[in-house]
């Protein structure tokens, strides 16, 4: 759903209109929803338990280390490996990541 349509070239070597500006904005739109309805489900379920939420802020808590608090994007060379360039401590990234969030919470 988020893929981009493919221009077509009409016969004097124009483009045709694909309507992906249109689509993107769309899609866009429905994504958000989707992490909005979740959010709020997830908040009614965790009152209804007596359970307390708190909302970390996303950015750098996969380039950030959990064990010396280092954050660089060299940390994070690929998907699954987490490496601190500082104290060379190694561990799977989204468990790092997991520790930072818990740690920031």
């Amino acid at each position: 759903m988020t893929a981009r349509p493919e221009p077509k070239k009409f016969e004097d070597e124009e483009f045709l209109p694909n309507g992906a500006n249109a689509k993107a904005g769309l899609n866009k739109a429905i994504l958000e929803k989707a992490w909005g309805l979740t959010e709020r489900f997830i908040e009614y379920k965790a009152q209804r338990a007596g359970k307390l939420i708190i909302k970390v802020p996303a950015p750098y808590t996969s380039q950030t280390c959990s064990r010396c608090g280092c954050q660089a994007k060299t940390n994070r060379k690929s998907q699954a490996l987490f490496r601190c360039t500082h104290c060379g401590f190694t561990q799977n990234a989204d468990r790092n990541a997991a520790e930072v969030i818990k740690a920031k919470a």
